[in-house]
């Protein structure tokens, strides 16, 4: 893990969402109103902090300085007045404070003396920030380090040879420090800012953060997507005030665009891996090729390149096995325009040793579910289209099964989203149909299935509350619809296992933005007001902890909050709020935390990785025998 620092029970680092400061600085020109409408400006804007200084004149200026101060230089006599006019007393930062933190926001303030040091302590603040003036200043950074609390340091006007020596100074305190990069000019020219000595700083071993002082927004969204884990930004009412800091702040409306702007770099940045989404999957089956042939081909004919060919859909083996084929022999007879499988080749997923363990099973479908007869698995969940419903029983089954039946829903109803908690009585009603066809198709089945005998057949249903275009506040319509639909329904000889979703659904045209069932908590007590059980998806579980940007949890304290409710689970990795179905160990889930417990517990399973089914299972076979690695070595 990248280092980080701890302020008021929140983890600052590169690892965690980029920590944002609003800095009011003396931007209140010493107006208490202003001051707390600039809280206020952050609270709307969703910054995680708000900072204002201190100063104690005396201990920070000579006192020939204070006596005589018409005597300094123009900028100096300008700065010193504004600083005088600007001092809030240690009742206004109190009750500034208290107002903040009762809003969920955090409170910092810079000392610039030691005065100031005891004025903050007994205002019981929980970290400090030192200001570039100060990284030379070893009294007040040892003073501030006596506190035993975090401190950020801002690393303008400084050499690097002298942030050096601080940094080894701070490293005897023994106290939680971070390092931002700043140009200490107001404002500073974008010439001047050198982003890339973020990189630098970070060698120290320390999280680094910026602090900017340019106009405009995009420099300090470079900075967070260069890794800082601190952004922090000057903010004023109006940047025509007068005052020192005011040109180079941000108004309100700028400083809501900054946050914004970075949230969106924080999801968009992602991990050093490559995986497709699954916006990207669909794609990649609808407009990717395969092979095809391109005359009818008798067994033990040699292939040429005039034989074979690439087109879409890609149903069958890829374009990248092409010279592989040439000059083999065919080793059954195709008709034209068949597609090649992998199996083509002399290859299938027997040459891979399956390794399971407990209550597995496969996802399945009608054309291929006997090809993983031969492995036993104890459960197959089948996965209906929309088409599935109508399907001949006796075109596909033949002989009895010795394993478990399971079913999942049906998502999509030709190019619409099925959504049973739908607030379009239109949608919702076509999805009642759905289900109904789902049990009736269901109980049909059940007689093929030895193990299912004399037992309800789990039944895996979404209901996302989905819509296309934004998040809706009002998510008890959707339960409340969700629920209704449900009375509707008779689920005799049905276990209906209602499954965790991620924060984000998909549409044929892109994504949507899914309104329940993705937090645990919610869906605890859906479920165990209906009296109902689930299905846990893992992926689906981490795509929702990871959209989180605040009060975040980890997957297992997502599943210890509805374990009780688990019936059935579904495996595989996750990137990112849309990589989801990854083969595990290939995303970001740290499974060691929590798989071996859900598995144990005997819970039937199975990996749910996309486009396992290729390649006669190969995905499917990896995905359990990772399990069984994980599981047996926990």
């Amino acid at each position: 893990m990248e280092p980080y620092i701890t302020i008021n029970g929140r983890k600052i680092g590169s690892d965690f969402p980029t920590y944002i400061i609003g800095e009011v600085g003396i931007n209140h020109n010493g107006s208490v109103e202003i001051a707390k409408y600039l809280i206020d400006v952050c609270i709307k804007s969703e910054a995680d902090c708000v900072k204002f200084q201190k100063r104690e004149f005396d201990d920070l200026y000579t006192k020939t300085v204070l006596e005589n101060s018409k005597i300094l230089d123009q900028q100096t006599y300008y700065t010193l007045y504004a600083q005088k006019r600007a001092e809030l007393s240690f009742n206004d930062l109190k009750f500034l404070k208290k107002y903040a933190e009762n809003k969920g926001l955090d409170f910092l303030c810079t000392p610039f003396d030691k005065k100031s040091v005891d004025i903050l302590e007994k205002l019981q603040i929980n970290a400090y920030k030192a200001g570039s003036p100060d990284l030379t200043n070893f009294p007040l950074l040892n003073y501030i380090c006596s506190k035993k609390k975090p401190m950020i340091l801002s690393t303008g006007m400084s050499t690097l040879n002298e942030i050096e020596k601080t940094v080894n100074f701070l490293n005897t305190k023994n106290i939680q420090f971070c390092l931002l990069h700043c140009n200490s000019t107001y404002p500073a020219m974008k010439e001047d800012i050198n982003l890339n000595f973020i990189k630098t700083l970070k060698k120290f071993g320390v999280p680094v953060g910026y602090s900017g002082h340019e106009r405009g927004l995009a420099i300090s969204i470079a900075a967070s997507l260069l890794g800082a884990c601190i952004v922090e930004r000057h903010i004023t009412l109006d940047r025509t005030m007068k005052g020192p800091d005011h040109a180079a702040s941000l108004e309100p409306e700028g400083f809501r665009r900054l946050i914004r702007d970075i949230r969106v770099i924080e999801v968009a940045k992602g991990q050093e891996k490559r995986f497709l989404s699954r916006g990207e999957y669909f794609n990649r089956n609808i407009l990717g090729k395969s092979l095809v042939t391109t005359m009818s081909i008798k067994k033990g004919e040699i292939f040429t390149e005039e034989m074979i060919t690439s087109k879409s859909p890609a149903k069958g083996i890829s374009p990248q096995f092409y010279f592989e084929f040439i000059g083999k022999k065919a080793l059954r007879d195709l008709n034209f325009e068949e597609y090649l499988k992998y199996s083509d080749l002399g290859r299938t997923a027997s040459d891979i040793k399956l390794n399971p363990c407990y209550n597995w099973g496969f996802i399945v479908r009608f054309n291929d579910y006997k090809n993983y007869i031969q492995y036993k698995p104890k459960l197959f969940e089948f996965h209906f289209s929309d088409q599935d419903l109508f399907a001949s029983l006796d075109k596909w089954f033949s002989e009895t099964v010795n394993a478990e039946l399971a079913v999942h829903a049906p998502t999509n109803w030709d190019d619409d989203v099925l959504d049973i908690s739908a607030d379009s009585e239109i949608l919702q009603s076509r999805s009642i149909e759905s289900i109904i066809n789902t049990i009736d198709i269901t109980k049909q089945m059940v007689k093929y299935f030895i193990k299912q005998k004399d037992k309800p057949v789990k039944m895996v249903l979404h209901a996302p509350g989905i819509n296309r275009f934004e998040r809706i506040n009002d998510i008890e319509l959707y339960y409340k619809n969700l629920h209704d639909a449900l009375q509707s329904i008779d689920f005799n000889g049905i276990e209906l296992l209602l499954e965790n979703l991620g924060p984000f659904g998909w549409y044929y045209g892109g994504q949507g933005f899914n309104n329940i069932f993705y937090n645990p908590k919610e869906i605890r007590e859906f479920l165990e007001k209906e009296k109902l059980k689930m299905a846990f998806d893992t992926s689906h579980a981490a795509m929702y902890v990871n959209s989180l940007t605040k009060n975040k949890i980890t997957i297992r304290q997502f599943y210890k909050e509805v374990e009780h409710l688990i019936r059935h689970v579904h495996v595989a990795d996750t990137i990112g709020t849309m990589g989801e179905g990854l083969q595990i160990g290939e995303g970001m889930i740290n499974f060691k935390e929590f798989l071996p417990e859900l598995i144990k517990s005997n819970l039937s399973y199975l990996p749910e990785i996309w486009l396992g089914h290729n390649y006669g299972g190969r995905g499917f076979i990896h995905g359990l025998n990772k399990i069984t690695d994980i599981v047996m070595n926990s």
